[in-house]
């Protein structure tokens, strides 16, 4: 029975751990919270288009310097990296109550602040691994997200001029915007899609596309979109030489966009269209027509690359002329457009190259540090655990011994009492047996003189002879129905004797094997064995006096008989705490075939048969001893 006291003990100490669970989960919670804070806080920074700093990959927005403190006197605003905040999703222990998309909008929020630090590598792996971490089975999937995901992923790879994965990230995006339900921007990366296939000379793809997006912007009412889709379509008609398919998208162009004023002039970001259509006059030998539109495309503050094309094409109008002061000129003027174009890509590529290097290094080093530390972790929790299993074991162990032998002891006590009943009983019934067997006695005695008595009086009482001849009977009859009955009482009484007095027995040599095999003797004999250690002359006198303590009637046969020697019974002995051969030789320093020998001595002595094999079994069924 648990007392009163164990049992208030025991209520505090699960009360304790489940106060300690609530805090760890309520710490969780609150982590958890602070992360998903930053992280919305950086999106939301990201689609307001407000530039990261370097300070974003260390510090979220959520930072110190705009917290208030709690009741309790924490602060609820402590600063928070967004590197974190990526592990905290990724971990696979924070795995079962995240989701897939909160791995997601980190992923995507961390690469931005890669992009806006120019880090293009590190935004192109963070972006990658967000996109894997999202489930698009899941019918929660944040489509909006993982389209914005590849989306700038494509931007990334455009810059490194990797069309051909632009391309797939492109198809990705506009798969997962359609999912969104976002047609337009759809159709945009269709167009998009043009252009890549426009730059890797594959004209046939770029002008499915380019239709493709022209026909489903005037599908879905977005004509003026529809209008400047045509553009690329125009330029690439004008290089092939289709001159009339480029006409009319020009004159349904100039016909229906709204960008054009009254003196038919365009926007500076929409002037490359002037370029298109130079280059169409230059086809067609209008060299003054190509000459204005070429100058006409020309705008303040434009790029190498967009000045390189109109150059070009001003050079060939004017070789086409013969003028060369202007043929020198704009030779010139395209040399060093197109010189400064090459040199900034250099230069980008460089840029690139050289942190792409970097940045490998350093996410290798990184990488090879997390593993040692992660193998640490997995090293030193192991060992706890299996210090913690083996201190649960030993003690299951101990208390389950404990609580046999304590079992063994009440059984033993309870197969006493009913042999001390049985024996009562018994006596109890023989004595009725004996009383019945007196009276008996005294009735015949008695019955035998009436019938001497009325024999003499035959003649005169032969009615009482015939019924005193038939009582007899009856009582004789009676006598030994009653005689067989007690008979088989105490036939019953006799088994059921010996049957207690087999299981007393049996359990007496439970008993004394359990006490025996944990014996220090018998302990220090095995110790002796696994270290392969050869028996001294105090160990032997040890284990003879152990065995006269646990098996005396064992011990005294065995002494009894001539033909068994010293060197026998020490090998009887080991045979009870090692049944290896080998092991009893190593003991006792002699050969093996030597105590084979001996075994069969042993069995013929006591049991008249020289069987080495059955030995031990004929030992435990006549003496109760154990078998190793």
């Amino acid at each position: 029975m648990i007392s009163v006291k164990t049992r208030y003990k025991i209520i505090i100490g699960i009360c304790v751990a489940c106060l300690a669970v609530a805090a760890g989960i309520w710490m969780e919670v609150r982590r958890e919270h602070r992360m998903r804070a930053a992280v919305e806080q950086a999106l939301e920074q990201n689609r307001n288009y407000v530039p990261f700093t370097s300070d974003t990959i260390y510090l979220s927005p959520h930072s110190s310097s705009t917290s208030t403190p709690s009741p309790s006197g924490e602060d609820r605003g402590e600063a928070i990296s967004l590197r974190d905040a990526v592990a905290y999703y990724r971990h696979p222990l924070h795995r079962l109550w995240t989701s897939p998309n909160d791995r997601l909008r980190a992923g995507y929020a961390l690469g931005s602040v890669y992009r806006d630090l120019h880090e293009a590598p590190i935004a192109i792996i963070t972006w990658e691994e967000a996109a894997a971490a999202a489930d698009t089975t899941a019918d929660d999937c944040d489509y909006h997200t993982l389209c914005a995901t590849y989306s700038q992923l494509s931007s990334a790879y455009d810059e490194k001029l990797l069309l051909s994965k632009e391309i797939s990230c492109l198809h990705s995006s506009s798969f997962y915007s359609l999912l969104e339900g976002d047609t337009l921007y759809a159709i945009d990366i269709m167009r998009r899609i043009g252009s890549c296939y426009y730059l890797l000379h594959k004209y046939d793809s770029a002008e499915y596309y380019y239709c493709k997006s022209q026909a489903l912007y005037h599908t879905y009412n977005y004509h003026q979109k529809g209008l400047l889709a045509s553009t690329p379509l125009i330029s690439l008609y004008i290089e092939q030489g289709r001159l009339k398919e480029a006409k009319s998208l020009m004159d349904k162009y100039e016909a229906d966009f709204d960008e054009f004023d009254e003196r038919h002039e365009l926007p500076p970001k929409r002037r490359q269209y002037f370029c298109y259509k130079g280059k169409y006059y230059e086809q067609l030998g209008l060299l003054d027509s190509a000459d204005y539109y070429y100058r006409k495309a020309m705008r303040p503050n434009m790029s190498y690359s967009s000045q390189d094309p109109i150059y070009a094409g001003l050079l060939r109008v004017f070789q086409q002329t013969g003028q060369a002061d202007s043929i020198a000129k704009y030779a010139q003027l395209y040399c060093a457009a197109n010189d400064s174009s090459i040199a900034i890509t250099d230069r980008e590529l460089t840029a690139q190259a050289a942190a792409n290097y970097n940045y490998t290094r350093s996410q290798t080093e990184a990488i090879q540090q997390k593993e040692r530390a992660s193998r640490l972790v997995i090293a030193l929790t192991i060992l706890g655990a299996l210090l913690i299993v083996v201190s649960v074991i030993t003690i299951m162990v101990i208390r389950f011994y404990r609580e046999r032998k304590r079992r063994q002891n009440i059984e033993i006590a309870r197969l006493k009492n009913d042999l001390k009943t049985a024996l009562s009983e018994y006596t109890s019934q023989t004595q009725a047996l004996n009383q019945m067997e007196s009276m008996h006695k005294t009735s015949m005695e008695l019955l035998i003189q009436d019938i001497n008595r009325l024999k003499l009086e035959k003649e005169d009482n032969n009615q009482r002879l015939e019924q005193s001849q038939k009582a007899l009977e009856e009582m004789s009859a009676a006598y030994a129905e009653s005689s067989l009955t007690l008979s088989e009482v105490i036939e019953r009484n006799k088994q059921r004797i010996e049957f207690l007095e087999h299981q007393i027995c049996i359990k007496e040599r439970e008993v004394i094997t359990i006490d025996f095999e944990d014996s220090k003797a018998v302990n220090h004999i095995r110790g002796m064995v696994h270290n392969h250690r050869k028996m001294l002359k105090s160990d032997l006198r040890i284990l003879i006096e152990t065995g006269h303590l646990y098996f005396p009637i064992l011990m005294e046969d065995l002494s009894s008989h001539k033909d068994i020697t010293p060197r026998a019974i020490q090998v009887c002995l080991l045979l009870l705490i090692c049944d290896r051969v080998e092991d009893i030789a190593n003991l006792l320093g002699v050969s093996a075939s030597r105590v084979t020998n001996l075994k069969g001595d042993i069995s013929l002595a006591l049991f008249g048969k020289r069987d080495s094999r059955s030995l031990l079994q004929r030992l435990a069924e006549h003496y109760g001893t154990p078998i190793p």
